[in-house]
């Protein structure tokens, strides 16, 4: 078949227009013409002729795109990674509709406010895929329930009925994962509730006030089937106390394992959720009675507006047997309630505040409870001073060290991390090791001028980088090991400094000491230093001390 018969053939014709793959004798012929005609351009003598040629080139390779032979069960699973990436929201939705919008999807008629789902929008692009697409009801799982306001667009349309029609209609039987944004009309929340026992992740948004009307709409909707829920508020507004009528309406749900009540709950207790078999648990306010029953929680979120809400006042301590992680978001917290938390496999610790911790803050805590199996600590500390450094001696398992906003670092702690200058308790025998196992260090948003012995700091990276250093006489992590410091190697080191006024001086010393050092030894440390560009006359002058 000569190139000429090949390309205006129907057949190439209706392969140029869909997406439709081409059997393998005519991918072999194709490709044949394809180097037959980028042969000729090459050689084409006028401009017209190179023009039409290369049209001609663009629509062999649209024909022969591996795309278009991907095996279906290939493109089901890129389809199924592109939605899965465009329903983060879904899980985590609170308040920023303009955000969910721009993941969720594109706008539906410019302007009308409703969102259209990525399978939707894959299903418009050819045949071919839109075949893939209603072949895999796992696409259409995702059921996400948000609307506008509009003049242009009638919520209670049929259109709207209809389109959650189909939606269900293309999920077929598997499990469902729920959004509701707002109470909806009515018709579409009958729809929606017959299909409560294929539910299996749920998010409410509670509107601003004491409008509880979608939590009764649905109370009778939890089945076994539900493995999440997260009631969230569309603003920071608190329900002093549940109404009675909502006592136990969680408890027909006795498949949850995860549950998050981002929303200012006086007492969750009321839901009746099966809290003794929740392994992920987020609450916000007063979590005591919970916790009682949380015997299977492995990652425990506790936010509150106030550090009064996590008052004890008098309360026996609890005890998290599971707990591996725990996160506190608050305001004006004191870290001391920690002392009622008895958490015996605590992996990691997170302390979120608006201020910054004190090392007293966790004095408390951390003299009641030995807290061996943390790995992980990330607080907004104030000050790194000695009184923390002791507090870190009982942490030797310690691996990863993020601390936010520091004003300052005292050299007792630089000097801890060193292998040669290890901690003097006054007594004969030697001193374990300070945090031996530490691979992470990282100091962010710090926006103050005093920071850190640079020298030190210097020392530190060189040191633990497991870098040659004639300097200090140190080759490697296993000839320290070899000499007994037993402490590992750094595998992170991340320094950021946030728009400061000013910079010290030392800071430009320490770059350029820095640079050097790993510019001339084979530096395994992953190091990240952030700062802002300052104006030479603000910065402060070398001889500033930098402790």
């Amino acid at each position: 078949m000569t190139l000429t018969t090949l390309t205006t053939s129907d057949r190439f014709k209706e392969l140029v227009k869909t997406n439709e793959p081409p059997v393998n004798s005519e991918a072999t012929a194709f490709l044949a013409s394809l180097a037959d005609v980028q042969e000729k351009v090459a050689n084409a003598k006028s401009k017209e002729d190179r023009t039409s040629l290369e049209q001609t080139v663009v629509q062999y390779k649209a024909v022969l795109h591996p795309m278009r032979r991907l095996p279906l069960d290939v493109l089901g699973e890129i389809f199924s990674s592109v939605v899965a990436q465009s329903v983060e929201p879904y899980e985590t939705y609170i308040r920023d509709e303009s955000h969910m919008t721009s993941n969720l999807g594109v706008t539906l008629f410019g302007r009308l406010g409703v969102s259209i789902p990525i399978p939707w929008i894959l299903s418009w692009v050819c045949a071919h895929w839109r075949d893939v697409c209603l072949a895999l009801p796992l696409l259409w799982r995702h059921v996400f329930v948000h609307f506008r306001a509009s003049r242009h667009y009638d919520v209670s349309s049929r259109a709207t009925l209809s389109y959650w029609n189909i939606l269900l209609q293309r999920s077929k039987a598997v499990s469902l994962d729920v959004v509701f944004g707002q109470v909806p009309y009515r018709p579409i929340l009958a729809l929606l509730i017959s299909t409560a026992s294929r539910w299996r992740r749920l998010t409410l948004a509670i509107p601003p006030g004491n409008d509880l009307g979608l939590l009764r709409e649905i109370h009778s909707s939890f089945q076994p089937s539900l493995q999440f829920l997260h009631i969230a508020s569309a603003q920071n507004f608190l329900h002093p106390n549940l109404p009675t009528n909502l006592t136990g309406i969680l408890a027909g749900a006795t498949g949850l394992k995860e549950v998050r009540l981002s929303w200012h709950c006086a007492d969750p207790e009321i839901l009746g959720a099966p809290w003794s078999k929740v392994t992920s648990l987020c609450l916000f306010g007063r979590p005591w009675v919970v916790l009682q029953q949380a015997a299977l929680v492995k990652k425990l979120v506790l936010r509150t507006r106030s550090g009064r809400q996590l008052e004890a006042n008098g309360k026996p301590p609890i005890t998290l047997p599971s707990v591996e992680t725990l996160q506190i978001i608050g305001n004006n917290l004191d870290a001391s309630f920690l002392t009622m938390l008895i958490m015996p496999k605590l992996d990691r610790l997170t302390v979120t505040t608006s201020d910054c911790l004190q090392a007293s803050d966790l004095a408390a805590a951390f003299s009641v409870h030995v807290f061996r199996s943390l790995r992980v600590l990330d607080l907004k500390l104030e000050y790194v001073d000695n009184k923390w450094c002791r507090l870190l001696e009982g942490i030797p398992a310690l691996e990863e060290l993020y601390l936010r906003e520091s004003r300052n670092i005292c050299d007792t702690f630089l000097q801890n991390l060193l292998p040669d200058s290890q901690p003097s308790h006054g007594s004969g025998s030697a001193p374990p090791p300070f945090l031996p196992n530490l691979t992470v260090l990282e100091l962010t948003r710090i926006s103050r001028c005093i920071l850190f012995n640079n020298d030190l700091m210097l020392k530190v990276i060189k040191y633990r980088s497991g870098a040659i250093q004639g300097d200090i006489d140190a080759t490697s992590v296993s000839d320290a090991a070899q000499r007994g410091s037993g402490m590992v190697k750094l595998k992170r080191v991340r320094i950021e400094v946030l728009s400061p006024s000013f910079l010290w001086g030392g800071w430009k010393k320490f770059r350029t000491s820095l640079t050097s050092f790993c510019s001339s030894h084979d530096v395994d440390t992953e190091l990240v230093l952030s700062w802002p560009e300052v104006p030479d006359d603000e910065i402060i002058n070398e001889d500033h001390d930098e402790k």
